[in-house]
């Protein structure tokens, strides 16, 4: 489906029902941003644990509910049309209903590199690559070991780039508040049962995340 998509003047709108949950998008057409493969990809990756998200066989199970089909045909419609909540360049958006709540959540993905259908890696070749820069870069503080990053400036545009529960890089932020000093862990996807990422500690929470 989304090679077909990403190659022909189509919009396709794929619709999933897992669980009590229904994923719809991204919008699959030429130059999208993302494809079904890196969505899905993520997405059972980050619920990890027992779901078997490697497995060829795996199969989604899951019925669309009466009370919520009306509402879902008209956000597939107005994707379809064009008319896309959340959309932003450089990034696909996937909307998940929880149909058992009641509750819609719209969710930022970026590709996953190295995709085979919409961002294959490039051939080998025998070819001398271009070298990397080896200048050094002096900082401007000699206290600090990286320079200012503006993507990154704050927690807030750190968790608007990284953290996202259903489709991760990080799927779970922890703050200890026993610890000694703020604490804060971050988990990432990785699809295996344990929790795995990495920590940051400072004098506050926001700091140390």
């Amino acid at each position: 489906m989304s090679r077909h998509a990403l190659g022909h003047p189509v919009v396709l709108v794929p619709v999933r029902f897992d669980g009590p949950v229904a994923v719809v998008g991204p919008v699959l057409a030429p130059g999208a941003a993302a494809c079904l493969c890196c969505t899905e990809y993520r997405r059972l990756a980050t619920a990890g644990g027992r779901v078997p998200w490697r497995s060829p066989g795996l199969a989604l199970a899951g019925v669309p509910s009466p009370a919520l089909s009306a509402a879902l045909g008209a956000l597939v419609r107005d994707l379809l049309d064009g008319e896309e909540p959340g959309r932003e360049d450089g990034a696909a958006v996937v909307h998940v209903v929880h149909q058992g709540r009641g509750t819609w959540s719209t969710h930022r993905l970026r590709p996953l590199g190295g995709c085979a259908v919409c961002h294959p890696l490039p051939a080998d070749s025998a070819s001398v690559p271009d070298p990397l820069p080896a200048a050094p870069r002096p900082l401007p503080d000699p206290r600090v070991l990286r320079a200012p990053n503006p993507r990154t400036a704050g927690p807030e545009l750190l968790r608007r780039e990284l953290h996202d529960e259903r489709f991760g890089p990080v799927r779970r932020l922890f703050r200890s508040e026993d610890s000694a000093f703020s604490l804060t862990s971050a988990f990432v996807t990785d699809g295996r049962l344990v929790d795995d990422g990495g920590y940051g500690r400072a004098g506050d929470f926001a700091t140390s995340e």
